[in-house]
């Protein structure tokens, strides 16, 4: 989405893992990885380890972040949505609804983000089951009663890419 628009402001909100390191073969830990190179040559060092498969990154908030330095436009959050986002008042032009896929926490994410989505902007369900292999086909149903709702309040269905549905709002 980043290189799409490098424009648009992206909130990215996860819990987290609470470990601060990366695993490196060959022991190189996050902290002396951070202290020795600049910003640009962390990311460009840090994508190639990754797409070789050398790094394994733990999903810590500092490793996120260090992941997707070279995204100015994207700022992480985190906390349990969407408990720890309550005074949220900023309008989304796409909300992207990716995290647990059963209810009652997926109807409480949907719920509290879809009205914060401006008129003609779009909602992104994740893992919807239609779409998906005959495995995960009782495993995310609560995606598909979401997107049902959004249907029945006005929402059009845009596309859908595999698990991935868009939906329009009014």
């Amino acid at each position: 989405m980043s290189h799409a628009n490098p424009t648009a402001k992206i909130h990215c909100f996860d819990l987290f893992e609470d470990d601060p390191h990366l695993t490196y073969r060959g022991d190189i830990q996050y902290k002396e990885f951070n202290r020795l190179l600049s910003e640009a040559e962390k990311y460009k060092l840090f994508q190639a380890r990754l797409l070789s498969g050398e790094v394994t990154p733990a999903r810590s908030f500092d490793n996120v972040q260090l992941i997707l330095a070279g995204y100015p436009n994207i700022q992480l959050y985190k906390g349990r949505s969407p408990k720890a986002f309550k005074t949220w008042d900023t309008q989304l032009d796409v909300y992207f609804e990716d995290s647990l896929h059963s209810n009652p926490s997926l109807s409480k994410n949907v719920r509290f983000w879809e009205p914060k989505v401006k008129p003609g902007g779009f909602v992104l369900l994740h893992d919807y089951r239609p779409h998906l292999s005959l495995d995960h086909y009782h495993r995310f149903v609560d995606v598909e009663s979401e997107y049902e709702r959004l249907l029945s309040i006005g929402y059009t269905h845009v596309f859908h890419v595999g698990g991935l549905v868009a939906l329009k709002k009014p």
